[in-house]
């Protein structure tokens, strides 16, 4: 006996597979049947967040710009997804609801120390378009005594504003119940739509007025913050709670960053509340009723589906685009035959599906492995098979660095214009990584044979450990110019300190000035006697010394990577590897660099730290070496420097270690029999600068 379909008996094995095979395909091409997932290829997980379409995390992968995810690697154990190219949005939920759940407020706080003295900052956030403040789930809080919270934001063109006012009960023991604004704590809620936050917060009465020493915590201050309502509870006098398994005392505010946020996505500017009522738009919840809007089942009965409906036929009639249709007298002859045609449409849906898969899966596997094989033919180019061989070496105990070329991009926001500052021999870019701001150069290598050297450079560079010289981090080799990764430090070099009329005012005392020669005295006596191998850096100049946040001097060694491409043409060997006014005569003419080289380049260097005045270029094309002799009288007279080093501090005081700095300044611009060594240097200047602080102390006791 055979089954039979709506009159068609159907006793063939092979017909009732490609019946299969066509309900197969209907299944599949289904919207009910469609599960969050990333396109074929792409990659659909960053750390624990699932990352599905139209989201995607590699080109090709996303449907737009604004549906970009970056996964940070650096992050460990976990990576980190942040929404497009910022940092400030750390995504911790994707919902294809039309929510995504982020960590990106940061908290703003008003504060007094106990001397009365006020900091406050403000946390802001920006959505990329069409992104916004979900609806109804976010709150702004206030947390503090005497405390105004104040939200500013952008719908469109409008600006709105919210606020809300917190107050101390001081009769009710110290007890805080709830969050409605009597209890150092107030509420209000956020307005959907809005895209530029500002949250600022402000105390309504003096750091010393009694409800500020009521408040707990050594600080007196007032927090606001935006944060997800759900995630956030009230509890008592000392807790807010963040998540259940998180806890933050209100003292420990201050030092509180990512806080939960919920904000609406979607494709294109519509609103869901306007797009969900379209049925070819997915966005927050779709399940529109079809059967109850109209009815798409004529003749049968109309069976509603999550995001989709489908027809019920009674007997004797077969389902079609508009509904059921009633069976006609056909002959055996031509239902086998409508039954063939169905039977290969759907072998040839099934096939056409299979081979756009087959083939979007195969373009993205050679796509990513010949990407893969130019990276590695590029690493092994720069020489990373080199520098690898010496990082596995069981002798190396060097901490830097290879990093990925991802990681660098990530850093820099995919090498932006905007993070190139100033270098010396190449781009050079500022980034950011997991922990700290970094310094990334460019190096623009022509000659094949360079490669050894520049490796052999950075191995000996890595070797480097010191407080005063600029720390090499590490580099990137799988690109076609290499970079290297060094410390950034933040007040950037002195020479930007110097302009017309001497060295700005945040560098006018003796013992400043001094502290920062001394610091670079003893980096060059590291150098030379205490780095394993002598390294004669060759390039002494304000420009290759940076300034840290308190002022500490550090010598950058950049120069290290140029100096083994001198060609013995003089003009070039200056050009490349020294500066006009600070190089060694001698090194000039003869072309050999030593140690004393670096004495006569600090002496300049020491010059123009006292005196604030910028080197002249010496004409040395148009004189040559008949005034050798000049050159090393010029600007050195004891009594003319002491008085340009006295105009340069601009006060008449430490006369006698000024004379003092004086004649050192002349020893080290003496021919190179006659300077002293950098040990010579450092340990007078150590002296000096001992002398006048001493002499600072007695006076400030006195």
């Amino acid at each position: 006996m055979g089954m039979s379909f709506y009159g068609i008996r159907l006793n063939n094995p092979l017909i009732l597979i490609l019946i299969g095979l066509l309900i197969n395909n209907i299944i599949l091409w289904s919207p009910s049947a469609t599960e969050a997932q990333s396109l074929p290829g792409c990659p659909d997980r960053c750390g624990d967040l699932k990352v599905p379409y139209p989201f995607g995390m590699a080109k090709g992968c996303y449907l737009a710009d604004n549906f970009f995810i970056t996964c940070n690697q650096s992050f460990q154990p976990t990576p980190r997804a942040f929404l497009n190219h910022d940092p400030s949005l750390l995504l911790s939920n994707i919902s294809l609801d039309g929510e995504l759940s982020i960590l990106q407020l940061y908290v703003a706080q008003d504060c007094h120390n106990q001397s009365y003295d006020r900091y406050f900052n403000r946390a802001t956030v920006s959505l990329p378009v069409p992104d916004t403040v979900a609806d109804g789930q976010n709150k702004l809080i206030a947390v503090g005594c005497d405390t105004r919270a104040v939200l500013e934001g952008y719908r469109g063109k409008d600006r709105l504003t919210v606020d809300c006012t917190s107050f101390c009960n001081h009769t009710n023991n110290n007890t805080f119940k709830s969050c409605s604004g009597i209890d150092g704590c107030c509420q209000s809620s956020v307005p959907a739509g809005l895209r530029n936050i500002t949250v600022s917060v402000s105390s309504l009465r003096s750091a010393s007025h009694p409800s500020k020493r009521y408040w707990p915590g050594s600080m007196a201050c007032s927090y606001a913050f935006v944060v997800e309502e759900s995630k956030f509870l009230f509890s008592n006098r000392s807790l807010v709670k963040l998540e259940n398994s998180t806890r933050i005392r209100f003292e420990e505010l201050e030092n509180t960053e990512m806080l939960p946020l919920v904000i609406n996505w979607a494709i294109g500017d519509e609103r869901c509340e306007k797009a969900k009522k379209r049925s070819n738009f997915s966005c927050k919840e779709n399940n529109i009723d079809e059967c109850e809007l109209s009815n798409p089942c004529e003749n049968g009965k109309c069976l509603n589906l999550p995001g989709n409906w489908s027809c019920v036929c009674p007997t004797g009639y077969f389902r079609t685009e508009t509904g059921c249709t009633k069976l006609m007298s056909v002959n055996h002859h031509s239902g086998n035959r409508s039954l063939r045609y169905i039977a290969v449409a759907g072998i040839g849906l099934g096939l056409l599906t299979l081979l756009v898969s087959s083939y979007v899966g195969v373009y993205w596997a050679v796509k990513k492995r010949n990407f893969r094989k130019v990276r590695e033919k590029l690493f092994e180019k720069n020489g990373g098979l080199m520098l690898k061989q010496y990082l596995d070496a069981s002798h190396s105990n060097t901490s830097i660095k290879i990093f990925t070329e991802e990681e660098l991009a990530w850093a820099t926001n995919n090498f932006h214009e905007k993070s190139i500052i100033e270098g010396s021999f190449g781009k050079t870019y500022k980034g950011i990584l997991a922990d700290r701001f970094v310094v990334i150069k460019q190096y623009k290598i022509v000659d094949p044979a360079y490669i050894e050297k520049f490796i052999n450079a950075v191995i000996q560079l890595s070797k480097i450990q010191h407080k005063n010289v600029v720390q090499l981090l590490g580099c990137c080799l799988e690109t076609a110019m290499p970079f290297l990764v060094c410390e950034f430090v933040k007040n950037g070099s002195l020479a930007q300190y110097f302009h017309q009329n001497g060295l700005e005012s945040s560098l006018s005392s003796t013992e400043l000035r001094l502290t920062i020669a001394t610091d670079i005295a003893r980096a060059l006596v590291y150098l030379h006697y205490h780095s394993g191998m002598p390294v004669i850096h060759g390039n002494v100049t304000p420009s290759n010394i940076f300034l840290g946040e308190h002022y500490e001097a550090k010598l950058d060694c950049e120069i290290l990577f140029c100096s083994n491409r001198i060609e013995h043409d003089l003009h070039k060997i200056v050009s490349i590897i020294g500066t006009i006014g600070f190089v060694d005569p001698e090194y000039i003419l003869s072309g050999v660099k030593t140690k004393k080289s670096d004495v006569y380049s600090y002496g300049v260097v020491l010059k123009e730290l006292l005196t604030g005045q910028k080197t002249l270029p010496f004409d040395w094309e148009n004189n040559g070496e008949r005034n050798l002799e000049m050159l090393f009288s010029y600007s050195i007279r004891e009594d003319e420097l002491l008085q340009l080093i006295v105009d340069g501090i601009g006060n008449g005081e430490n006369i006698e270690v000024l004379k003092e700095v004086a004649i050192l300044v002349k020893m080290c611009l003496r021919k190179e029999a006659e300077r002293p060594t950098m040990i010579d240097v450092a340990r007078k200047l150590q002296e000096l600068r001992i002398n006048v602080c001493r002499k600072a102390s007695t006076m400030t006791k006195s």
